[in-house]
């Protein structure tokens, strides 16, 4: 596809060469016109991002409409849970409805794992994904097609994760041969090299230069080395081991010393924390383990506030709709403070909040707050607030302990956080691909004190799935998973 459109499709590699737009509605038109001449086959759609999946995909579904296609889609139960636990307009099910599938890392793992299967059983005949297709997953596709040539937004796709792309091609015994549409210059085969910190120490990072002995240092007479070499032995050691920032960690350590004594009640708390103990320590991590290229564009309120809010309904619909009556406020405060928008104790991040929103369609904001609800669950939730909490919990019993005070304990709230606040003793069924709606109601009929391997047991031979609590797409994810 490259080559004969390569005067073209070099256009749209960046915004300022002239034909811009031309050229990239050209280049759309080519896949989506390649993607009709093949929709009997299944095909296979590599994006740099999330937001390049849902966008794209839904243009695609636009032209199919606008074109008149027919899809003689097969209704999936997979639609039912979503209404449910999400929203009746969230656009996958449409996408769903035309035989369009979307994956990648934002989407919770019964979602993408149903998808791949509704794929595989020739259900789905398109799939919008990123490089999360290329982790262990395979597929029935016959074609795949190199959309995008970057991962996000800067970074190439190379060689190795063109072959990994394109070996999402012919898979599964479906087919002799697949086929691969580049839409982009194959990258170069070039040789791999690998980076090892310990014997290439130029440059190397705190994180790994603290876990290094004196002897296996190679340049002592470095401020980055003779900086950490000051930092106290005691410090230093719960320093290595939480293998996050190191003087961000340094500063926290320094900031509970300070605080203790009149901040106790916000740093020993135990169990589940109210709103200021968990601000207290999120307000730590945000200002002291976030990393100089990491976004900060969420900010910490509204990490804070939502932090706290899942912990209380422990629902992803909920969150969403909080979102939408916040937003639904924000515009009505910019209509009625429009006409005098320099007026004195006017909130200016509620009237800009407010006039964003207001020149944008209710489906469109929609689609904006349930994504930014699945990326905020995925790598807040599950993944960063955990860490923080982890790495905190570790410092304040340390300086609780150096000042002969009962520490707190953040365990509990961590696990249950980072494991959607499900009971511990049914976590495991998050592994197997089963919606947490699904395992929650199964609090109501397996003990709390059974283990693990006794749950799988009990839900595969007593049948557990086939009671009437469960809706048709939490039944099957639990029979067959």
């Amino acid at each position: 596809i490259y080559t004969p459109n390569k005067e073209a499709f070099d256009r749209t590699t960046h915004h300022k060469k002239r034909g811009y737009l031309e050229a990239l509605e050209e280049r759309e038109n080519k896949l989506f016109e390649l993607l009709l001449n093949n929709r009997y086959e299944q095909s296979i759609i590599y994006c740099s991002s999330p937001n390049r999946v849902r966008d794209l995909s839904k243009r695609f579904l636009n032209y199919i409409v606008k074109n008149g296609i027919e899809s003689n889609s097969v209704e999936l139960d997979i639609n039912e849970w979503i209404k449910n636990n999400i929203s009746t307009d969230w656009s996958l099910i449409n996408l769903l409805n035309h035989k369009i599938g979307i994956h990648d890392g934002a989407l919770q793992k019964h979602i993408t794992s149903s998808i791949i299967n509704y794929f595989n059983d020739g259900k789905l005949n398109f799939l919008f994904c990123t490089t999360t297709i290329i982790e262990g997953v395979n597929t029935s596709a016959k074609n795949i097609i190199f959309y995008d040539s970057k991962k996000g937004r800067d970074i190439p796709i190379d060689f190795f994760d063109y072959s990994n792309i394109k070996g999402r091609a012919g898979r599964l015994m479906m087919h002799y041969t697949g086929n691969i549409y580049n839409f982009n210059p194959i990258p170069t085969d070039t040789q791999i090299t690998i980076d090892i910190p310990f014997y290439e120490q130029n440059p190397i990072s705190n994180e790994v230069l603290i876990t290094l002995s004196d002897d296996e240092v190679l340049n002592k007479e470095t401020d980055q080395y003779k900086a950490i070499k000051n930092i106290p032995f005691n410090e230093k050691e719960i320093i290595k081991n939480n293998a996050v920032e190191v003087f961000g960690q340094k500063n926290i350590i320094d900031k509970i010393r300070r605080d203790i004594n009149a901040n106790y009640n916000l740093i020993s708390w135990t169990q589940t924390p109210t709103y200021r103990e968990l601000e207290y320590c999120l307000k730590l991590g945000w200002d002291h383990l976030m990393k100089d290229t990491e976004s900060k564009s969420l900010g910490i309120g509204r990490l804070i506030n939502k932090t706290f809010n899942y912990g209380m309904h422990q629902n992803m619909a909920q969150l969403i709709q909080s979102d939408l009556t916040y937003i639904n406020e924000c515009v009505q405060y910019y209509d009625e403070k429009n006409n005098n928008p320099e007026q004195e104790g006017i909130n200016k991040n509620k009237f800009s909040y407010g006039k964003r929103y207001s020149e944008i369609s209710d489906i469109e904001i929609k689609e904006e707050v349930i994504m930014s609800n699945f990326q905020i669950h995925k790598h807040w939730f599950q993944y960063k607030i955990p860490k923080w909490l982890s790495v905190i919990n570790s410092i304040q019993t340390f300086v609780c302990n150096e000042k002969g005070l009962r520490p707190g304990n953040y365990s509990h709230y961590t696990n249950l956080i980072e494991n959607e606040f499900l009971r511990e003793n049914l976590t495991i069924l998050s592994e197997f691909g089963i919606p947490s709606s699904a395992i929650r109601k199964l609090e109501n009929l397996i003990p709390a004190n059974m283990s693990q391997d006794d749950v799988i047991s009990k839900i595969k031979n007593e049948r557990i799935y086939d009671n009437p609590i469960f809706i048709e797409y939490e039944k099957n994810k639990l029979k067959n998973n």
